[in-house]
Order: C-alpha cells, then structure tokens, then sequence
C-alpha cells in the first residue's frame, strides 16, 4: 500500500489502493465504489475525523448503507510512538445523516472489538480449542493503536442481498516479538449501523479474494497452518478456506481444506518425535467415529509423505496427518487389543460441525486430529 498522501479532493478507487478518474463503474447507477458525494452534500470532514497526528492515505467513496449518498471510508498512518517508533493505522467510515445534515462516523477500526474472545478453527489457524485469548484478558480491538499495523487490501462487494455493499479489509499487527498476529474482517452497514459480519484471526494474517459475481461474492482466503509439531517460525502448510452468506446477515466458513479426524492423541513417547499416538478419546459425529477407538494406538499413516528430516519438534505424524486435505481418504496402521490393522476414513474438514463437539483437557500433551 503506497505510503503517499493522497488529496482528499476527490479520489475514486477501484477495489483497493490507487485512484483513477474515469472508471466506467464510476458512472454506473448499480456502482458500489463512486467518485464521491452528490452535488449539494458537502465533502466529509476528513480533517476532523482522524485522530491527532493521523495523516490520510487513501479514500474510498461506496455505498455500504444503501441510502443514496454513498459513505467515505478513508484509512491513516499514525505517528511513531513507542520505544520502537511504531506507527499504527486505522480505518473510518463515515456516513451522511440526512435529518442532523453532517458527516457522522460509524465505524471506527480503533475503537471496535472483535466479536469475542475465544478462537475456533473456523474462525482462525488456530488448532481445535486452541484459544488467542481466556480468562479476563481483554483482546485488542481490531486495530491496536500500541501496534505497528499494517493495512492489507480494503474491498467491497455484497455479501448479503440488499442494497448495500459489506466492507472487507485485512491487517496484521508488530509488537516486537516474533509473532505478526492477522485479522480479517467484514464490515456490515445494516439499516445504517455498522455490524461485525464476519471476523478472523490468525499469526501471520491473510491473503484474500473476493469471489463470486457482482449480485452476490464470498471471500477467498489464504493463511498459514501449524499442528503441535511445528515450530513458530515453520509452519506445516498454508491452506485455503471460503467465507460466505448462510444466515441472514452473518457469514460463516464455508469450506477449509485442513483435514478433520476427531481423533483425541497424546504421544505414546514425548520424548521421541517417531512417537505413535495414543487415542484417548474420539469426537462424537466426527470422521473416526465407529472407525477409531479410544485405547487404539495409531502407529503410521500409509499414504501421506512424511515431512522434510528433523522438521518437527514433536510426532511427525501430526504433521504427515495436515499434509492431507479435507475429503482425502486417510489409511491409518492401528494397534487394537495386540493386533494390527489398516483402518480407512475419509477425512472430514475443519469447518465440520462435528469440530465444535471436540474437548481437550488442559493439557498440552494432548492434540486432536
């Protein structure tokens, strides 16, 4: 994203950064992103909106309310603070009120939380009851003005049948530390208020598309994966998952391609990263029920590659387990009461139902496939 500031004279943006004049879509009644206001309405008070110290970057005009006079939505880079002159960002849209006849800010990316505190594989690349935050800890809002932030690609498209068009953008934040933690957010404007429609989290943050044609889209989304094998800095795999429309104006993962077992393991021999897994209980309505059983011993999966030598810190075979995709069909070598077999389950997906019946003692020995 250029670090220009641009004129807040007039800008029409297609999509994310960049300004041209002259786009047909600027023209088109149906258009989402505009060149700005009507005639008569007077430009947004951009200079007022943004915090002390914030310097503009780029504006967008869309309709996101559905009402005729489409909302400015305009992103900032504030000054450096901090010890390490971090510079954070943020995202405003405002919004014309017709009877008060000003500019009024509805959405604020500093001061909005995110939808709660807790993180399910459908809503991060965090694994099955992994939490990013528990207890009394209050997570940052969706734009932390103590981070160094950067602003990945802001859109708009609908997501949902109606007038307006639903805001997407990206970001991931620096504290210092090795981590670079990610969001991923849909913005609705229902009847005028601004909604969380949608929210992710994840380290590393996302690469994402809007797909889909222009009556009604879903987002196509990238973002690295780690099993309890893999160090911080080496994630196992990237994986590939879509958000859209199933209720009225929520959006929820629609598909993930991570595979889902709902095996409940613990390592037979935490010490060794050859180790088996022993399974100590199995998810009710996933995959491996009426396959797996608590008591099996999972010895070696037969038809995944084995990762790179020495690339895992913990049983390799989590990691041989992630290489494989939703709807693969896994062959597992069990020990049951002494005997080996070969037991074949088609995988499920992280999205699954099933994956939000799965408990894990608070045990970091203990993993679920």
């Amino acid at each position: 994203m250029s670090r220009a500031l641009l004129s807040l004279a007039g800008c029409f943006v297609v999509a994310t950064a960049g300004c041209s004049n002259g786009d047909h879509h600027a023209r088109s009644a149906n258009a989402i992103v505009v060149d700005g206001p009507p005639s008569g309405i007077p430009r947004p008070p951009f200079g007022r909106a943004l915090k002390a110290g914030y310097r503009a970057q780029h504006v967008w005009f869309a309709h996101l309310t559905g009402q005729s006079v489409p909302e400015a939505i305009v992103t900032s880079v504030g000054p450096p603070t901090g010890s390490l002159g971090f510079h954070s960002a943020d995202l405003q849209v405002l919004s014309w009120d017709s009877i008060a006849e000003r500019w009024a800010v509805v959405f604020d990316g500093q001061k909005t939380q995110p939808l709660d505190q807790f993180q399910s594989p459908s809503t991060s690349n965090y694994g099955v009851t992994s939490t990013a935050f528990s207890g009394d800890l209050k997570p940052p809002p969706l734009l932390d003005p103590a981070a160094n932030v950067t602003l990945g690609p802001v859109r708009f498209g609908r997501l949902f049948p109606g007038k307006g068009a639903q805001l997407v953008f990206s970001s991931f934040a620096n504290y210092g530390g090795s981590g670079l933690p990610g969001n991923l957010v849909v913005v609705d404007f229902d009847r005028g208020l601004a909604n969380l429609a949608y929210f992710w989290s994840g380290d590393g943050g996302v690469r994402y598309t809007l797909a889909g044609n222009s009556r009604l889209r879903s987002i196509r989304a990238r973002a690295s994966y780690w099993t309890p094998a893999d160090a911080h800095c080496c994630p196992i795999r990237s994986y590939t998952f879509k958000v859209g429309r199933r209720s009225d104006r929520y959006l929820e993962e629609l598909s993930d391609e991570r595979p889902w077992l709902g095996a409940v393991v613990k390592p037979v021999d935490e010490s060794d990263n050859t180790s088996p897994l022993a399974v100590i209980d199995v998810v009710p309505g996933s995959p491996a029920e009426g396959k797996i059983e608590k008591g099996d011993v999972v010895a070696a999966i037969t038809n995944s590659r084995r990762p790179r030598p020495n690339s895992a810190i913990g049983p390799v075979l989590y990691d041989q387990f992630a290489k494989l995709n939703a709807g693969d069909t896994v062959r597992l070598r069990v020990t049951r009461v002494g005997l080996t077999r070969t037991v074949v389950v088609r995988l499920g997906s992280l999205s699954d139902p099933s994956v939000g019946s799965a408990f894990v003692p608070d045990d970091y020995t203990i993993s679920v496939l």
